[in-house]
C-alpha cells in the first residue's frame, strides 16, 4: 500500500504537538511496511529542514502564508476562512496534482486544517480514497480566542472567521472518505458531521523518545 500524507508544515525537524502527530504517522506506516510519501507546505512559520527517516519520501513546497492586513481585510468578500485561504497556493496546487498523477498512492491523507483547500483538486486528480487527520477542531480555538479578546475590533472578525472554518471542516468530514481524529473529543465532532467511518488514532510515542524541541 502506498499512502501520501499531505500536511501544511514540515513534520521534520519535530518542533511542536502537530509536528510530532504528523511524523509519528509516517514514521509508524512506515515501520509497518507502508509505501510512504510525505508532502509539506514550508512556510515563514514552519519553513522545515529537518532529515526525515529512511525510508519516507519526503518534499516541501514553498507557500507564502504571513498574514497581512489588506488581504485580511478583503477577505470579508469571500466564504473562505482567512486562516485556510492563506495556505492556498496555485503553485502548491499544481506541485500536488503532479505528484498525484506520478506516483499513484491508494490513499491521500490531509493532514491538518491548513491543507483542506487542496481538497478539491486532489479530487480532481486523484479517485482514490482520501482520508482527513484532524488534529483539532480548529473553529473552536478561534472563537475561544475572540472571547477572550473582549470588546475590540478584532474579536468581531475573528467570530466571523470562526463560523467560516467551522463550515470547512464540517464539510471536510462529510466529504472525505474516512477521517482519522487525533482524540476522543475531536473524534466526537467529526462524527456528528461525517459521512463516512471516523476512528480515534492517538500519537504514538516511541519507548524512550525524547521530547521535542520547542521551537
Amino acid at each position: 500500500m502506498k499512502v501520501l500524507i499531505f500536511c501544511h508544515k514540515p513534520p521534520w525537524p519535530m518542533v511542536d504537538g502537530g509536528t510530532v502527530a504528523t511524523a509519528r504517522m509516517a514514521e509508524g506506516l512506515a515501520d509497518c511496511g507502508v509505501d510512504v510519501e510525505v508532502m509539506a507546505l514550508a512556510t515563514p512559520k514552519h519553513p522545515g529542514g529537518g532529515r526525515c527517516p529512511d525510508g519516507i519520501r519526503f518534499d516541501c513546497i514553498e507557500v507564502d502564508t504571513q498574514p497581512r492586513l489588506i488581504p485580511a481585510l478583503l477577505n470579508l468578500m469571500r466564504r473562505t476562512p482567512y486562516q485556510l485561504q492563506r495556505f492556498l497556493s496555485s503553485d502548491a496546487t499544481d506541485v500536488l496534482q503532479r505528484r498525484l498523477r506520478e506516483s499513484t498512492p491508494d490513499v491521500v491523507q490531509i493532514d491538518g486544517v491548513g491543507v483542506l483547500p487542496y481538497l478539491d483538486a486532489i479530487r480532481e486528480v486523484f479517485g482514490g480514497v482520501v482520508v482527513y487527520r484532524a488534529h483539532n477542531v480548529e473553529h473552536q480555538v478561534i472563537r475561544d480566542r475572540a472571547a477572550g479578546k473582549g470588546i475590540s475590533l478584532v474579536s468581531p472578525w475573528l467570530r466571523l472567521q470562526a463560523g467560516r472554518l467551522e463550515r470547512a471542516e464540517a464539510n471536510a468530514c462529510r466529504e472525505v472518505d474516512g477521517v482519522i481524529a487525533i482524540s476522543e473529543a475531536v473524534g466526537a465532532w467529526c462524527k456528528e458531521r461525517a459521512r463516512g467511518p471516523v476512528v480515534v488514532i492517538g500519537v504514538g510515542v516511541p519507548v524512550g523518545a525524547k521530547a521535542p524541541a520547542r521551537a
